[in-house]
Formats: C-alpha cells, structure tokens, sequence
C-alpha cells in the first residue's frame, strides 16, 4: 500500500496484492557430468523435482541443448521422479538445461553437460603384396585416412586372421612372412579410433 499526502493533507492511496511463494526445486541424476556417448547412443535422463505448494505431477519441465534446442517436456510422476532417453542429440558437447516450472511461474533451473561423440569413418586399405608368396612380408597401407566428426586425432589398430581365425602373430601394419604357410588366406582389419570410440 502506498499513500502520497499533499501540502494541504489530502491523500490518495493505491494497493497492489501479491505472494510470496517457493520456487519449486531440482536435482539432476543422470547423466553424469561429462560423460561421454556415442552418436545415436541411448541417454537416459533421470531428474527429481519438488514444490513447497505443488504436487510434483503439476510442474511443468523443459529440457534444453544449447546445440540442439528444447527436446522434451518429459514431467514427473507423482512421487517427483523423472525418467526419460533420447537418442538423436546431435554430434558435439551440449550443455543441457532442465527447468522445472510451478503453478505460479516460479522455476529453478539445473544444467548438466554431456558430449556425443561422433565415429570416425572407415579408412580405405591396401593389402600387398599381391598375389603373396611364403617369403613375402604382408603390409597394410591406409590409402584413404579415416576422419572424425569432432576433429579428433585418429589412431589405429591392426588384427590379422588366418583363414578366419584371429592371429597373435601380428598387431601391426605389417605380417612376417615367417609367420605364413603356402595354402592360407590372410585377411586384415584395421580399425580406428578417436579417442573415445572405434
């Protein structure tokens, strides 16, 4: 209420009505803090809210990437629990913010960041030499490096198979002819990764 008095003691006073209320809270259980998952990897995003006036069930909730924008309203049960995956974030590190909303338009906010890490693509490779005799050295040579979606240095791995079995003879990009016997089909996969993935 306020009241103005003027220099002969006339007054006027005008009111405004308003209450005071609690914003409403909440916690982030999952995802962890930085964790890390694979481009189309399921999340699972796990929240608990509450409200000194409200029952759970009637907070609103918004969830927002700064990459990708809001991507679900998924509200809680009655006993304040919210349990909700996504799979189509897209690749990069998003800050994710969760608000939860009352009746009266109070809210909190809770933030939590994640990255989806996109896979490196297949590499292009050359096997040699060929055709192979027992006293050749097999090698494999990358032609065409494989690249990654978040810029990340690539690395490899080598596994080479005799006749479909996996062989111990080798982790390298090269197969000691010792190591080969006339008859046999040598296969070779080169697999890499970025750090995060393969």
């Amino acid at each position: 209420s306020m009241t103005v008095t003027d220099e002969v003691g006339a007054t006027c006073t005008d009111d405004i009505l308003y209450s005071v209320g609690t914003p409403p809270a909440i916690t982030l259980d999952a995802p962890a803090n930085g964790e890390v998952f694979e481009e189309g990897e399921v999340v699972s995003f796990q929240a608990t809210v509450s409200d000194d006036e409200d029952s759970p069930s009637d907070l609103a909730l918004s969830w927002n990437s700064d990459l990708d924008g809001e991507f679900s309203t998924q509200g809680s049960d009655s006993t304040g629990s919210v349990l909700f995956t996504e799979s189509a974030l897209s690749v990069g590190t998003h800050t994710v913010t969760a608000r939860v909303t009352d009746t009266d338009g109070l809210y909190a906010e809770a933030l939590v960041l994640l990255q989806v890490n996109g896979l490196p693509t297949a590499p292009e490779i050359e096997l040699s030499p060929d055709p192979a005799t027992t006293e050749d050295t097999l090698t494999v040579t990358i032609t065409t490096d494989a690249t990654d979606a978040d810029g990340d240095p690539v690395s490899y791995s080598h596994a080479w198979y005799a006749d479909g079995v996996l062989s111990t003879a080798s982790t390298a990009s090269t197969l000691s002819s010792a190591d080969t016997t006339k008859g046999q089909t040598w296969t070779v996969e080169v697999t890499p990764n970025d750090g995060h993935s393969d």
